[in-house]
């Protein structure tokens, strides 16, 4: 299982957090700060980040969770299945200067939620581990691919496409 940190820093009764810090950057800011700050370490799961994808009413609907519902400004996507072209399993690369980032956040390697514009046209986002997202190819819709990360890639494309067998 991976962990992600969160630190959070301590000054008498006041406290602020940091966000995403990556480990090697802890030591450089313990080490310059002041005595009089604390830091608290946090584990949290990367698979809490992950959404969640289902079928409701002959639609496809992505929902997502926890800070990626404010980073990509949406709670929800949905389109209907007889928009869906295909779906992959296939790693996603990160390809940072390969798209422009229309809304939403994007750190190379760590986050990419929102909206991004691309050769291919616009595409959604939301994804934190490349390993475990699923590709949906849409025709007729906004967006030309969802690129969404959930828990189990295969259980979620393997439900896709029963779905779209029917």
């Amino acid at each position: 299982m991976e962990f992600s940190s969160i630190f959070q820093f301590q000054r008498g009764t006041e406290a602020a957090n940091l966000g995403w810090v990556i480990a090697p950057f802890c030591n450089i800011l313990q080490s310059n700060l002041s005595p009089n700050y604390k830091f608290k370490l946090y584990q949290h799961s990367r698979t809490s980040m992950s959404g969640t994808v289902r079928i409701d009413d002959n639609k496809l609907v992505f929902e997502l969770h926890g800070i990626d519902m404010i980073l990509s400004i949406r709670r929800t996507l949905s389109v209907p299945l007889d928009h869906v072209s295909s779906v992959s399993t296939e790693k996603v690369q990160w390809q940072p200067f390969h798209q422009i980032k229309v809304v939403g956040a994007s750190i190379p390697g760590i986050i990419k939620d929102g909206i991004f514009l691309s050769d291919d046209g616009i595409l959604f986002f939301e994804m934190h581990d490349p390993e475990k997202c699923v590709t949906v190819s849409l025709n007729h819709e906004r967006f030309k691919k969802i690129v969404f990360e959930v828990q189990d890639k295969e259980d979620s494309a393997k439900m896709i496409r029963d779905a779209l067998a029917k």
